[in-house]
């Protein structure tokens, strides 16, 4: 099987970076991480922590609304979350439609599939 090629731009390999906090992940991380199942064990475990305090936003944030919904004279807070959102919103779309188009990398969940059906887990190269 062919190397998996992971850009050093990519989201997944963004998102291990930010929770190791590290700028010189090359030197420390990615030689434990060389093989697909690590990498992708790593990175699911990154995702799960991610979705557990997204979660736990969501529930703070409807406690806010439900708690403002007692108090009409709190609406002015909820119109300041709203338009936080939207502005959020607008600004993921900005950066994504003003990125460089590139050619489509390996996906991620088609190469765990690959990986699960041929059972190996192949090499990962890190690339700029």
């Amino acid at each position: 099987m062919k190397p998996f090629k992971i850009n050093r731009n990519s989201w997944h390999y963004k998102l291990n970076k930010h929770f190791l906090q590290d700028a010189n992940m090359h030197y420390y991380w990615e030689p434990n991480h060389n093989d697909f199942c690590s990498y992708w064990r790593a990175t699911i475990f990154r995702l799960s922590v991610v979705a557990f305090f997204t979660s736990f936003l969501i529930f703070i944030l409807a406690a806010i609304g439900f708690a403002v919904y007692t108090d009409p004279v709190g609406s002015l807070i909820v119109i300041g979350i709203i338009a936080g959102m939207f502005a959020a919103a607008v600004g993921i779309v900005w950066y994504s439609g003003n990125r460089k188009k590139k050619e489509p990398s390996q996906s991620l969940i088609a190469q765990k599939y690959r990986a699960h059906k041929e059972k190996i887990c192949p090499t990962v190269e890190f690339e700029e």
